[in-house]
């Protein structure tokens, strides 16, 4: 109830850089940055006066936590607690984030460059369905993304042109990148416009290819 530490295992020593023995009996706080300890300490005292139990990771959000080196690192945290002997006891279980928050900050930039880019930036399935269409490509195209998503790629595509975008699937299926393929795509409006495609495949975690990310710039005026 002190929050003082009474358990600190093998993980935690990893996670942290301490040895269990240097910490036994030292308050939590050692552990927590100095602008977030009046905080956590004030959020357990009233986690422990509700008598709720909750030991689903993240109930408590991203917190952060400090390395013995002085480092901080974002955690993902879930508590529990228990009555035993007449005192009350905290288990707090902690999971290192970093990784996770740092792909999130990644993505969250790619995200920013592409609705940024003048360029139309789309991604489609291996079968030429759209998945993305981003604000470059309203522009170009003229067709707002509610409008297309889930349609076929081939609505921009002239009828002459159309079997283009198969061989285009199937370098994209052997892995391959087109660069510099210069064509003829189509406006909602029904006018024609040149444009210069980079066309690169789009892998999942494990590394299978599971669609294209096309870029699309509209050279009509040079």
């Amino acid at each position: 109830r002190e929050q003082r530490i009474l358990l600190f295992n093998p993980a935690a020593e990893k996670m942290f850089g301490y040895r269990a023995d240097q910490l036994m009996g030292e308050p939590l706080d050692r552990l927590i940055p100095q602008r977030f300890r009046g905080a956590h300490t004030g959020h357990v005292q009233k986690f422990g006066d509700t008598g709720v139990s909750n030991r689903r990771m993240g109930a408590l959000g991203t917190i952060f936590g400090v390395r013995a080196d002085g480092t901080e690192f974002p955690i993902e945290a879930s508590i529990s607690q228990v009555a035993t002997g007449g005192q009350k006891l905290f288990t707090v279980m902690l999971r290192d984030i970093t990784a996770r928050k740092l792909g999130e900050e990644a993505r969250n930039r790619l995200a920013a460059l592409v609705e940024s880019s003048d360029d139309a930036i789309i991604s489609e399935t291996l079968d030429g369905m759209i998945t993305s269409w981003n604000t470059g490509a309203e522009r170009v195209f003229g067709y707002a993304a509610k409008e297309v998503l889930g349609r076929p790629i081939t609505l921009v595509i002239p009828p002459e042109l159309q079997n283009e975008e198969p061989q285009i699937l199937e370098v994209i299926q052997r892995g391959e990148r087109m660069a510099q393929l210069e064509t003829v795509r189509l406006r909602k409006n029904g006018s024609r416009l040149n444009v210069s495609l980079i066309i690169s495949p789009i892998k999942n975690a494990e590394g299978k290819i599971i669609g294209a990310s096309k870029i699309a710039r509209d050279i009509t005026d040079r």
